[in-house]
């Protein structure tokens, strides 16, 4: 069955849009927990709703990680017909493949799901995956819109006692301001 976060996203009343937008983000929302060590645990949801049929061709996530130091402890996906019947994409349909077909020694991977072609006008495919990393890294990256239009995209990040964080907003009118709750820092834009 699907989890109450991807029923509550289809449930969204979405604005009138014109016959060239093919779909529509209804959430994006990534949650990154760090702990003293580094680990990071990070949790993605998304779900989006198709408007044309061309529009099922986005009906698709993945999500990036590397074999030294990271795996991927959970990856889930749905589609919603039309009609409101949910199916759970099979284990068979969750792919795991590399970034880069031509280099052996890259160890980036891309565990992905694609329902694009049950994927009807009005259907929604949604996933969530739970990727767990050490990496020396301490920088992380979060794009709230692409070429589709979005209607909630948040990040939220989790930093150990005593750690803070700062972001810088690129290719929007002003600075996205987080919400900051203890060590818990959140952004978010709607629309």
């Amino acid at each position: 069955d699907a989890p109450g976060w991807f029923r509550d996203a289809a449930r969204v009343a979405l604005p009138v849009y014109g016959p060239k937008v093919p779909a529509v983000v209804l959430l994006n929302d990534r949650s990154i927990a760090v702990d003293e060590t580094g680990k990071t645990v990070t949790t993605t949801r998304m779900a989006l709703r198709t408007l044309t049929k061309e529009g099922a061709r986005y009906a698709s996530g993945g999500e990036v990680y590397m074999t030294e130091g990271g795996k991927v402890r959970d990856f889930r996906a749905w589609l919603m017909y039309p009609s409101g019947t949910i199916k759970k994409l099979e284990k068979s349909e969750i792919l795991d493949r590399t970034i880069a077909d031509n280099d052996i020694y890259n160890e980036y991977r891309l565990r992905v799901a694609s329902a694009g072609r049950d994927a009807d006008p009005g259907a929604i495919f949604g996933y969530e995956a739970v990727i767990e990393e050490k990496s020396v890294f301490t920088q992380f990256d979060f794009e709230f819109q692409d070429t589709l239009p979005v209607l909630r995209a948040q990040l939220s990040l989790t930093l150990p006692a005593g750690w803070t964080a700062d972001s810088l907003t690129v290719n929007h009118s002003a600075k996205i301001e987080p919400k900051i709750s203890g060590s818990s820092y959140t952004w978010a834009l709607g629309n």
